[in-house]
């Protein structure tokens, strides 16, 4: 039997899921969701886009409010946390990326 790694606290991944649109919502809205994998904290904000920027705030309001250092976050390179990849590959870094 396999048992889960263990991690120090600091080691947080992140993710965004898609939000559906409720009917008294002009546009649809995204979770942004961090979890501490040594301690399960969480911390969550519901944005109304997926742009670096946003992602950029919420990175730096989670910072703010994490009962720990932060030594290693987690993403799983989506666009609005890097622009090093997309689909077809042919794209190279723009080094102008918020993030």
């Amino acid at each position: 039997m396999k048992t889960f790694k263990e991690y120090t606290p600091g080691f947080v991944h992140v993710d965004v899921k898609y939000l559906p649109q409720m009917p008294d919502q002009d546009q649809r809205t995204y979770l942004f969701v961090a979890i501490d994998l040594a301690t399960r904290w969480v911390y969550v904000e519901i944005l109304k886009d997926k742009s670096a920027t946003a992602a950029s705030g919420f990175l730096k309001r989670l910072i703010d409010q994490a009962l720990f250092n932060i030594a290693t976050l987690l993403t799983d390179n989506g666009k609005e946390f890097t622009d090093r990849f997309c689909a077809t590959g042919e794209r190279q870094p723009t080094a102008t990326h918020v993030l």
